[in-house]
């Protein structure tokens, strides 16, 4: 008898019973019992035997470099589960932890997951107004690493090592448990990369939402714990107190410094200084909220 044959069930119910909803080849390979007939099956014929029998199909990406990558999805995968089957060890981030984390309601057709580097060493240049000055005059710099799916673009982003900090299992839409920045984590994440947000205003919106959720020292501890060279509190802070939270529970954030002016987004055209959190804030939020004068 075909090894296949012989061990259906039993393939079949490793595949089932995998923590992952989305899989390379080399994954669903590795899901193969360890009987001496099956190590002579080919991880491809194999792929194609589960296929056959119904337990995963064949999913195409484009990438914006215009390849295409393969997966196979079991029943019941969802669109977050495709994201994730992008890179190893990865977990939702940015403008779609928002989503999950239930701080913004209707999804976006941008998933962001985000791929952890190797630890780099730290900068041991003094920080400066002008470098300052001229890092946020410039656009936000983005990944270029796309992915099309259906409806849905798929970005991967290149995190900072940080261990998965603030990191843990959030629920989906279809009740899947996701991989994901937590809310403090999150909050600080779309601060300093705020196209992966969708701007300012919208980050705004959800501090606003968020507010009556936000453990103050929960933001500290990552803010510190992240240890970034540009004073990032500083734009929590403001987002902070915009969104109502009370000047005396913001003390922590003050105390993190304030000696350098810095810029809520990058490349703001004649942007407004609000001296409170000495930051500079694009001109289109004044409609938003009341501004300090410059």
């Amino acid at each position: 008898m075909d090894a296949l044959a012989a061990h259906h069930d039993e393939i079949i119910d490793a595949v089932r019973r995998s923590e992952r909803a989305v899989f390379t080849e080399q994954q669903l390979g590795t899901l193969l019992p360890p009987h001496p007939d099956l190590a002579l099956v080919s991880v491809r014929r194999a792929v194609k035997f589960l296929q056959h029998n119904g337990v995963v199909r064949a999913i195409k990406l484009r990438s914006a470099e215009d390849h295409t990558v393969t997966r196979y999805a079991r029943e019941g995968a969802t669109p977050f589960n495709v994201a994730l089957s992008l890179v190893e060890n990865g977990y939702l981030s940015h403008e779609t932890a928002l989503y999950l984390n239930r701080i913004v309601e209707a999804p976006s057709s941008t998933i962001y997951v985000n791929q952890e580097q190797s630890a780099k060493p730290m900068s041991r240049m003094p920080l400066t107004q002008p470098a300052i000055d001229r890092a946020f005059r410039a656009p936000q710099r983005r990944s270029k690493r796309e992915f099309t799916y259906g409806e849905h673009r798929m970005v991967v982003l290149n995190g900072k090592q940080t261990g998965r900090l603030g990191t843990g299992e959030l629920v989906g839409d279809q009740g899947e448990r996701l991989p994901a920045t937590l809310l403090a984590r999150t909050l600080v994440d779309v601060v300093v990369r705020p196209d992966y947000a969708g701007g300012p205003l919208r980050i705004l919106e959800a501090y606003r939402r968020a507010a009556q959720n936000i453990s103050i020292d929960e933001v500290v501890s990552v803010l510190r714990r992240l240890d970034y060279v540009y004073p990032y509190h500083q734009s929590v802070g403001f987002y902070l107190e915009q969104a109502g939270v009370p000047c005396e529970r913001l003390k922590p954030l003050e105390a993190l410094g304030l000696s350098f002016a810095f810029y809520l987004a990058y490349g703001m055209a004649d942007p407004i200084y609000e001296p409170r959190w000495r930051v500079f804030v694009p001109r289109g939020l004044t409609a938003a909220l009341p501004i300090s004068p410059p």
